[in-house]
Formats: structure tokens, C-alpha cells, sequence
């Protein structure tokens, strides 16, 4: 599993007690099982969203070439920093 995500999965299930008021301690969470195939595809996806309205997914367009570069500078820059490739 990509390293971001996987600390990502970590963080997410230790604010378990956020919600539940139970401490979460290190022997529960080793018991605790989210399929790593499940976990890195929800990540990758959220990820992947994230980057489409960023580069414009959500049916605007560019108002200029300058905007355009950046929009893709910022899509290429989040999928490369969660170990992802664009589409």
C-alpha cells in the first residue's frame, strides 16, 4: 500500500475514539481489519476526484492558458504526491 495512504488509513482509524469516546489503543488497532486493496481504492479514489474538479471536471473552462497550465501543474502535483499516476 502507497505509504501516504496507508498513514492516511492509520490516522483515520485512531480517531475512532473522536467518535466513539474509546481510546484506541495499538492492540486493537492491529485487530481492527480494513482490507488494504479496500482502503488504498476508497484513498485513490477520493484522490482522484479531488484531482478531476481541479482540473476542471466540473464542466468549467479555463479563462486563460495560464490558469490552464496551473490546474494541471496542481492535478499532476496531488496524484504524484499519493503515489498516483494520471489517467
Amino acid at each position: 500500500m502507497n505509504p501516504k495512504i496507508k498513514e492516511l488509513v492509520k490516522t483515520a482509524v485512531l480517531a475512532v475514539d473522536g467518535c466513539t469516546g474509546d481510546e484506541v489503543k495499538d492492540e486493537e488497532l492491529s485487530r481492527m481489519y480494513i482490507p488494504d486493496c479496500f482502503a488504498e481504492k476508497f484513498a485513490e479514489l477520493i484522490v482522484r476526484e479531488c484531482a478531476r474538479i481541479i482540473d476542471r471536471g466540473n464542466g468549467e473552462t479555463c479563462s486563460s492558458i495560464a490558469e490552464e497550465v496551473w490546474c494541471n501543474a496542481c492535478r499532476d502535483y496531488i496524484l504524484y504526491h499519493f503515489g498516483l499516476k494520471p489517467v
